[in-house]
């Protein structure tokens, strides 16, 4: 298996094989790079704080197959929809190494989590009304976590402060005195942040996690009750997935995140509750590439463009993300500024800009690091989604998701 720049696969005679085999474009997924990404926050957890879990972000990307590795390697399933926890259970997953997050459950969907007795972590007072109905109609106590979010921007408010209950007004606590006080059918056992994505900056998770700590520590002392857990969710920023608005150009290392979030913990609480990390771009973004023909080339303005045979809604992600690209077989000579468009009509189909080289009908690029987001994201927009091959540990290649036919399309329609 040859490298290039750690952002190569698998080996330019075998992509040339795939595509033959698999068509253009084509996801490729690498097995390898999924546990090694695991490995390592499974080993820095281990030094740091071996009281933890590890919870695959489901969102991030679902497919089955990279879920399956997941769980394989022990880690849990982290669920933000019903569609989510019907496919962990389906992949085998006990309700226990189940946490359903999300600020929607409907009402089946959340007896089905009760019932299994997942970790199951609230959003909003509307969601506990029903857990709470939900929960005495079957004469159940309904475990739950309490969604919380912080004042942790440097503009002081949370970005994310749509979710939850904000601690610094008071919200939190008011929140868990209400239920204390009328909800007996609800126990609140665990917290639950998620303080945004691709955040390069550790201040962010310090100064959350001393105020959930502190949090924490009050509630214990006020109205005596003891988290049994803390979910800091995930957002880890990850190498290649620079975000076009963010300022940061280096990557944190994974044990100064971890380090970030535990010492808070080491320091202020007599106990240690478990701690739960959702990480999903971390896990799966660097393990998956797409590599996508050239249909056309064209000069605009003195500017070198190319048309690609992939498109923005195959990628979505495209439109916010600085994804690394090259062009495969081809020697970095007479390398220049070239905007990669998209093969829809529409002008603002761009997937990218990097410098290449001169480029002819048929050469095959490679658009790495995009395994966070995009498979979820894309739609069936103009073109049907390409297929997907999953690059085993064994260097051995299998078929994960067959590419869609113009059946697929309109399977669901009725057809006049």
């Amino acid at each position: 298996m040859r490298t290039n720049k750690n952002y190569e696969i698998v080996d330019d005679v075998e992509i040339q094989n795939l595509l033959e085999k698999f068509n253009s474009p084509l996801f490729i997924v690498s097995e390898r790079i999924i546990k090694e990404k695991y490995q390592k926050l499974k080993d820095t957890l281990c030094v740091f704080y071996p009281d933890s879990k590890i919870s695959y972000s489901y969102k991030t990307n679902y497919l089955p197959a990279i879920c399956k590795i997941l769980k394989d390697c022990g880690a849990a399933a982290e669920v933000a929809s019903g569609f989510e926890y019907w496919l962990a259970k389906k992949l085998g997953y006990s309700g226990g190494d189940i946490i359903f997050n999300g600020p929607y459950k409907k009402d089946d969907e959340l007896l089905n989590a009760i019932g299994d007795g997942c970790i199951l972590n609230i959003d909003n007072y509307f969601e506990l009304l029903r857990i709470e109905k939900i929960a005495k109609e079957r004469s159940a106590i309904a475990k739950i976590g309490l969604r919380v979010n912080t004042n942790h921007s440097r503009h002081g408010s949370s970005p994310w402060n749509r979710f939850g209950f904000n601690i610094e007004n008071g919200e939190a606590m008011a929140m868990c005195l209400k239920i204390r006080k009328e909800f007996k059918n609800l126990e609140i056992v665990g917290i639950h942040s998620h303080l945004g994505t691709n955040i390069s900056d550790v201040s962010i998770y310090r100064l959350a996690m001393e105020k959930i700590v502190d949090f924490i520590v009050e509630i214990k002392k006020s109205i005596d009750i003891k988290m049994e857990y803390i979910d800091i969710g995930g957002g880890f920023a990850v190498y290649g997935n620079k975000l076009k608005t963010a300022a940061e150009e280096s990557i944190t290392s994974v044990s100064d995140y971890v380090n970030a979030v535990v010492q808070p913990i080491l320091k202020k609480l007599d106990y240690k509750p478990l701690l739960i990390f959702e990480p999903g771009r971390f896990l799966v973004a660097e393990a998956m590439t797409l590599f996508t023909k050239v249909i056309s080339k064209k000069e605009i303005e003195g500017v070198r463009t190319i048309t690609i045979d992939s498109s923005i809604s195959i990628l979505r992600e495209a439109a916010f993300i600085d994804f690394h690209i090259s062009a495969v077989v081809k020697e970095n000579i007479s390398l220049a500024p070239t905007v990669i468009f998209g093969s829809s009509c529409t002008q603002s189909d761009v997937l990218g800009r990097a410098n290449l080289p001169l480029l002819e009908v048929g050469d095959v690029l490679a658009i790495y690091n995009v395994g966070a987001y995009s498979l979820p994201r894309s739609s069936q927009w103009i073109f049907p989604r390409p297929a997907i091959v999953l690059i085993k540990s064994s260097n051995e290649a299998e078929l994960a998701r067959r590419a869609e036919t113009y059946e697929d399309l309109i399977h669901l329609d009725k057809l006049l």
